[in-house]
C-alpha cells in the first residue's frame, strides 16, 4: 500500500511538471509566432512606400525625350541663306522654269552614225569636236527636234576631281552652234549668248561682276558664271573657278540674259540662225 502511494505521487508530480514546463512554453511559442507574423505584415506594408526609386529589380528610369534631328539643308537652300538681295534670290531655281538634270554621259554621247558605233564620254571628256548642248540634248539628239529652250534650263552634275599636279585644271569652252564635221545629221541652231554657271546648286543663276568671291560662297565669282556666245572657264582645285575635290557640282546652262532677271518667255536664240524656230537653239561645248 505504501509502495502504491509513492507511485501515484510520482505520477502526479510528473503531470504537474509537464503542465508547468510544457504548457506555458507552447503559449509562448504561439505568441512569438503571432508577433513574427505581425512584423512581416508591417514590413510588407512599409515596403509599398514610394521612395522615388524603381521598385522592380533591373528596371531603369525612362530617359528624357531627345529633340528631333534636323534635316540637312539642300545645297540650294544653303546658298539662299547666304543671299540677301531679293533679285538674286529670284535667280536661284527661278520660278516658271523647268529644271532638266542630265548626266554628263547622256549629254556627251555621240549617237551611232555613218556606220560608226555610239560613243559615250565620261566626265571630264567630250567629243573631239565641239558638241551641241541645248534643244539638241532635250530633243533626244534628234536633228529635227522642235524642243524650245524657253522656260527651261539644263543642269549637268559632276563630282570635282583631285589633281596630282598643283597646276592642273579643267578647261570648259563654248562656241556658237555650227555644223559638225563627220556628223551631217546635225543642223546648227545658234544663240546670241548662253549663261553658264558652276555651282553646288542645280539652278543657281545668280549674277556678279566681282572676281573675288564672298566668304563661304566660292562659286559666286565671274570665273564661275558667264554670259557669252563664245567663252571659256578654267576650273578645279587649282582653277580660277575653284571646286573642292570630292564635292558635287552642277554645270548650269540657260539660254537667257540673266542680268535683268530671268523671264521664262525669253530666250537668247539667234533669230537669224539656220531654220530659226522661236526658242530652239544650242551652244557648242568642248572640255579638256
Amino acid at each position: 500500500m505504501k509502495k502504491n502511494t509513492i507511485v501515484v505521487f510520482l505520477v502526479l508530480a510528473v503531470i504537474a511538471l509537464t503542465y508547468q514546463n510544457c504548457g506555458k512554453p507552447m503559449e509562448s511559442l504561439e505568441s512569438q509566432s503571432t508577433l513574427d507574423t505581425a512584423k512581416e505584415e508591417n514590413d510588407n506594408e512599409l515596403g509599398t512606400i514610394d521612395t522615388g526609386e524603381p521598385t522592380t529589380p533591373g528596371t531603369e528610369a525612362t530617359p528624357a525625350p531627345q529633340p528631333p534631328t534636323s534635316t540637312p539643308l539642300s545645297a540650294c537652300n544653303e546658298i539662299r541663306l547666304k543671299t540677301d538681295d531679293p533679285a538674286q534670290l529670284a535667280l536661284i531655281e527661278p520660278n516658271g522654269y523647268e529644271r532638266h538634270i542630265v548626266s554628263w554621259e547622256e549629254v556627251f554621247t555621240v549617237p551611232a552614225h555613218n556606220g560608226l558605233p555610239e560613243v559615250t564620254f565620261p566626265f571630264f571628256d567630250s567629243p573631239g569636236s565641239f558638241w551641241p548642248v541645248g534643244s539638241f540634248t532635250l530633243g533626244g539628239k534628234n536633228p529635227n527636234t522642235q524642243v524650245s529652250m524657253k522656260g527651261k534650263y539644263i543642269s549637268i552634275p559632276f563630282i570635282a576631281d583631285d589633281f596630282e599636279s598643283t597646276s592642273a585644271r579643267h578647261k570648259l569652252e563654248w562656241w556658237k552652234a555650227v555644223a559638225i564635221q563627220g556628223y551631217s545629221a546635225y543642223r546648227p541652231h545658234p544663240s546670241n549668248g548662253v549663261y553658264i554657271t558652276i555651282s553646288t546648286c542645280a539652278g543657281d543663276f545668280r549674277t556678279t561682276s566681282a572676281a573675288a568671291y564672298p566668304p563661304g560662297d566660292q562659286t559666286l565669282t565671274t570665273y564661275c558664271r558667264r554670259f557669252r556666245s563664245e567663252s571659256n572657264m578654267y576650273f578645279g582645285e587649282n582653277g580660277a573657278c575653284i571646286t573642292v575635290p570630292g564635292k558635287k557640282y552642277y554645270l548650269n546652262i540657260v539660254f537667257a540674259y540673266p542680268f535683268d532677271g530671268l523671264d521664262p518667255q525669253e530666250t537668247s536664240c539667234d533669230p537669224l540662225g539656220f531654220e530659226y524656230l522661236d526658242g530652239r537653239c544650242d551652244t557648242m561645248i568642248t572640255t579638256r
